[in-house]
């Protein structure tokens, strides 16, 4: 479990999407991205955990990255996400996002900037349906 933030797209057109091919190019040419798409942790009751996630790289360039702590970008469809960021990592999370023309967004739907801030999202909350009660409305 986590807090995930996700890179994603501002607007629907089709060279801006963020695809699978267009994010191992990305990887391909940012030296401090590392191709790994194999990792293995360890679970509750120290067993191996091994997952097969195709695109997936580690950050090298973070700073806590010599001491051992891997960054993982993860790609799902038309989005790159990472677990639990702190402000360098969303730093970087907007940078990559300037290259895809996205924006750098929390499960919550806000929004952070270039210096790894949350700001003010004045669009529409993308989960959002304003035809749907409370629970506990019953009128």
């Amino acid at each position: 479990m986590g807090y995930s933030i996700h890179i994603e797209q501002i607007d629907s057109e089709p060279q801006n999407k963020i695809t699978l091919d267009r994010w191992l190019e990305y990887i391909e040419n940012d030296p401090e991205m590392d191709r790994n798409d194999h990792i293995e942790i360890i679970g509750p009751e120290n067993e191996v955990l091994s997952f097969k996630i195709e695109g997936l790289c580690i950050w090298k360039g973070y700073s806590k990255y010599p001491e051992g702590v891997n960054v993982y970008f993860s790609p799902s469809k038309n989005s790159i996400s990472v677990k639990n960021p702190d402000r360098e990592i969303l730093i970087k999370m907007y940078k990559i996002a300037q290259y895809f023309k996205a924006s750098v967004r929390g499960d919550g739907d806000e929004i952070y900037n270039e210096k790894g801030e949350e700001i003010k999202n004045t669009a529409p909350q993308k989960h959002q349906n304003l035809n749907i009660k409370k629970w506990w409305k019953f009128w």
